[in-house]
């Protein structure tokens, strides 16, 4: 379960920054935490910790002209006692992107 919340401020006509903040629940206690693959990253049947953790954001898209733009974002996940309690314990971790689009 995700509950968030986010900021759009427009800087100018091209700019626009958002910031967001979205925290994780598991909806079941048999539940565990999967990854891309659907594969199954942590059980959650040795654990009774429903949050699983946080994750606020930041970037920036600037659309240059009507095919380019250039887009820039940070990102830090803060694990939550689902994560930390159990082996191997979880980590924090953060890292940021930059890209950009062409669109014919």
């Amino acid at each position: 379960m995700r509950v968030g919340t986010s900021v759009r401020l427009h800087l100018t006509n091209t700019v626009l920054l958002v910031a967001d903040y979205n925290a994780f629940w598991r909806t079941s206690l048999q539940d565990g935490v999967y990854g891309l693959g659907v594969n199954l990253l942590r059980s959650g049947l040795v654990n009774g910790d429903r949050y699983i953790g946080s994750q606020p954001s930041l970037g920036v898209y600037w659309q240059v002209n009507r095919h380019f733009s250039l887009n820039a974002a940070y990102t830090v996940f803060i694990v939550g006692p689902f994560l930390t309690q159990g082996a191997p314990p979880g980590r924090d971790v953060s890292y940021a992107a930059i890209w950009a689009d062409y669109k014919f």
